[in-house]
């Protein structure tokens, strides 16, 4: 009877553990920009960009989404700071095997993925904003 009291108590505490290992931290935004607009307009990538620079290492990023669209791999993340609650579309141009895994799996299984180190540029002309993805330090899933 014991061993079964046990196990039932083993079982419920990992569940609990891989289910709160498994969450992002809650996300709260205070910027109606990210609320109301879509996350490929250019209002909402420029601002992005402005939070983004100010906010630095402060910021979480999570892998969302994969998406490859006329010659051109999209790297959907969703980014979470202090009062920041937002996607971002990274344009990864480069090779980088550290997101093999991601590509070769089309982002299946990824999802919620912690981007630790996320590198990226921000390109900006008068016609738009851009986010270039870099690197990535370490994919935890």
């Amino acid at each position: 009877m014991n061993f079964m009291k046990n196990l039932t108590k083993s079982i419920l505490a990992l569940t609990l553990l891989l289910l709160i290992s498994c969450n992002k931290n809650e996300c709260n935004n205070n910027n109606p920009i990210f609320d109301n607009a879509l996350p490929e307009s250019a209002p909402y990538i420029a601002e992005l960009a402005k939070v983004l620079q100010h906010e630095g290492n402060a910021t979480q990023f999570y892998f969302d989404k994969l998406e490859d669209n006329d010659s051109v791999r999209l790297l959907y993340v969703d980014v979470i700071g202090d009062s920041l609650c937002a996607k971002a579309m990274l344009t990864v141009r480069k090779q980088d095997d550290k997101l093999d895994g991601i590509i070769k799996a089309n982002g299946k299984g990824y999802s919620g993925a912690g981007l630790q180190d996320l590198k990226f540029d921000i390109v900006q002309d008068s016609a738009a904003t851009v986010l270039i993805y870099e690197s990535v330090g370490k994919i935890v899933d």
